[in-house]
């Protein structure tokens, strides 16, 4: 099959994962600079995942804020801003690509493919994000906490697409399995394929699809090239 555009997920696909530990000890971090109980600011975040991600917030400052006043702290604007500069820092140091990612993009666009990314992310992913590798090969990213809507949301792939220019049939969308990103892609009219690579470290949000899923898998991100040749 021809295609005109590859869409791929972000976290666990082009990047690895946010491993638990390292966000925990981040958490753990920003609560000392903020003066509050650990335990509490780590529940709190937690519990501000779905409007962190969906874009409830306009700024990471708000989000600290409102966790903050959830605890009865009240620290200075010189506290918050460090706490939120540990956490963009944490993203910036994450948003590196896999070993494969950044030949395998650069492949895709030599045989005139465009691309897209999907992800379901904080604000700052796209905040961060043109400091990346990614910037200049990934022609329509996509941010969750920037669209409003997360996946597997049918009207996020079509907005890729738009984007691009292109139809859903058109496109092979490439993800890990989780958040239900390759039903959505597929429930769309996409080509989809599970990325499965050996020994990944997977954070699993109770939506993660890759044992059951039915369709064509890849164990490396260069295997793309095949499938688009």
């Amino acid at each position: 099959m021809s295609f005109q555009a590859v869409v791929f997920d972000l976290h666990g696909t082009l990047i690895e994962d946010l491993l638990t530990a390292r966000r925990d000890d981040l958490l753990a971090q920003m609560a000392a600079t903020l003066s509050v109980p650990a335990d509490d600011f780590a529940a709190a975040w937690q519990q501000t995942g779905k409007r962190r991600t969906d874009g409830g917030f306009d700024t990471v400052e708000e989000c600290v804020v409102h966790i903050c006043q959830a605890l009865n702290a009240r620290p200075d604007a010189e506290r918050i801003e460090a706490a939120v500069e540990l956490r963009i820092g944490y993203i910036r140091s994450r948003l590196r690509p896999r070993h494969d990612a950044v030949e395998t993009l650069t492949r895709l666009r030599s045989l005139g493919l465009q691309i897209a990314s999907i992800s379901d992310c904080g604000l700052e992913v796209p905040m961060v994000w043109f400091e990346t590798p990614f910037a200049p090969l990934i022609d329509a990213p996509l941010f969750s906490s920037r669209e409003g809507l997360r996946k597997p949301a049918p009207a996020l792939y079509l907005r890729a697409c738009e984007r691009l220019g292109v139809e859903p049939v058109d496109c092979l969308y490439v993800g890990d399995g989780n958040s239900r990103g390759l039903r959505g892609a597929r429930d769309v009219g996409m080509t989809t394929v599970l990325v499965a690579v050996p020994g990944a470290m997977r954070y699993d949000d109770g939506q993660f699809e890759a044992a059951e899923w039915p369709g064509p898998r890849i164990a490396a991100l260069k295997e793309i090239i095949d499938l688009v040749n």
